[in-house]
């Protein structure tokens, strides 16, 4: 205690309570952005051609999720390349979010000209969103 009978805190400037506060949540803001990178999101484009026509599913979530899918997720009709990233090629035809034990997934299409019997809500409507968390994490 000092001779006023007030703690040091209690002392302090406005100018240096202001600047504190400012620190604690710059600190804070850093600490959560650090979080958000470390749990990052990856993407990883499956291709199949079929007919002479690219089919790309592009998923992209958190890392650990994007592991486990690439073991479980053909497209079917033809031979499944996987790549990294986000490597699509042709339009987009449709996407949905979702989420299934904690990870969030954003579900993209694209082609590069039209496949008989595919449609946007054949590969984008609830069926389809069903049939793609059945195999998810």
């Amino acid at each position: 205690m000092n001779p006023t009978g007030y703690a040091p805190a209690m002392l302090m400037s406005e100018s240096r309570r202001s600047l504190a506060r400012r620190l604690t949540v710059g600190a804070m803001a850093s600490a959560s952005t650090l979080l958000l990178v470390g749990c990052g999101n990856s993407a990883a484009t499956f291709m199949t051609v079929s007919n002479g026509v690219t089919v790309s599913l592009v998923a992209t979530s958190d890392s650990s999720a994007i592991a486990a899918l690439k073991s479980k997720l053909p497209i079917g009709g033809g031979v499944t390349t996987i790549h990294d990233g986000d490597d699509h090629v042709g339009n987009r035809i449709c996407g949905f979010s979702t989420s299934k034990n904690g990870h969030s997934y954003q579900i993209d299409w694209y082609e590069t000209g039209p496949l008989p019997n595919s449609s946007a809500a054949e590969l984008c409507g609830t069926a389809a969103q069903q049939r793609f968390l059945s195999l998810a994490p």
